[in-house]
């Protein structure tokens, strides 16, 4: 374990802790979660991986809460963040995330919208990248650069 930089997890994690049931002191850089992963666990202790610098998070990952953005915003190392649409708060996440650099957005109908509140939470976001589902219904590529005036911002939309 002392060499594992990447690791998927696309089942359900049992307990309320990431670290009891992944390996913590895996100098783990990149983590998936997916199907269910963080259902009983949230994000709690994601801070027992402090070299991680990606988090890819699934719209089949439970939906995040408070403490789950905290822990997101706090990490030390984290620059790369991966979200499904469907976690994307309504009104914005409860916490800003200064350390994020690179942000994806996986978007699928009816979380369009959502961006426009979630992209103060990103103010040092340097490159944004938006993926529409065939079904979702995406608004001109020029609001969302306004949404991200920091940033290079890459609209990508089926078929195109």
């Amino acid at each position: 374990m002392t060499s594992l930089s990447s690791l998927s997890v696309i089942q359900p994690v049992p307990g309320d802790s990431l670290a009891a049931f992944l390996p913590v002191g895996a100098p783990l850089d990149q983590l998936i979660l997916g199907r269910g992963t963080t259902e009983t666990t949230g994000l709690n202790s994601l801070d027992a991986f402090p070299e991680l610098t990606w988090l890819n998070l699934s719209s089949d990952t439970a939906a995040l809460g408070p403490r789950d953005w905290e822990q997101l915003a706090r990490h030390p190392a984290l620059t790369r963040l991966s979200l499904g649409g469907r976690l994307l708060p309504p009104h914005g996440p409860s916490s800003e995330l200064p350390g994020i650099r690179v942000l994806t957005l996986h978007l699928e109908a009816g979380t369009e919208e959502h961006v426009s509140r979630f992209a103060p939470a990103v103010p040092y976001a340097d490159e944004v990248r938006l993926y529409f589902a065939e079904d979702a219904a995406p608004a001109a590529d020029d609001v969302y650069a306004g949404l991200f005036p920091q940033a290079e911002v890459t609209v990508h939309r089926p078929g195109r």
